[in-house]
């Protein structure tokens, strides 16, 4: 079973609605576990997205699922890969 632990948030631009949340989601199993989706009480919705670089401007695209090694972890954060 796997494990989320908040790292930071982030808002979106002056007087837009968007924000992001970064958290490590950690898998103590012996098997890969793959999250497919997030929830949260206070946002309309939430969307999983990867980080990439298109020429050294960052852009966010979404993404199914973020798989999760065994015994291992995926950090996310503003220049990390993942950000939920």
């Amino acid at each position: 079973m796997g494990e989320a632990t908040p790292t930071g948030a982030a808002m979106g631009m002056a007087g837009g609605v968007n924000g992001a949340a970064y958290m490590t989601i950690s898998n103590a199993g012996d098997v890969p576990d793959r999250l497919l989706k997030a929830e949260s009480d206070v946002a309309g919705s939430v969307e999983l997205h990867t980080v990439i670089d298109n020429n050294g401007v960052k852009e966010m695209r979404p993404v199914e699922a973020v798989d999760v090694p065994a015994k291992g972890e995926v950090r996310s954060s503003r220049a990390a890969s993942i950000s939920c």
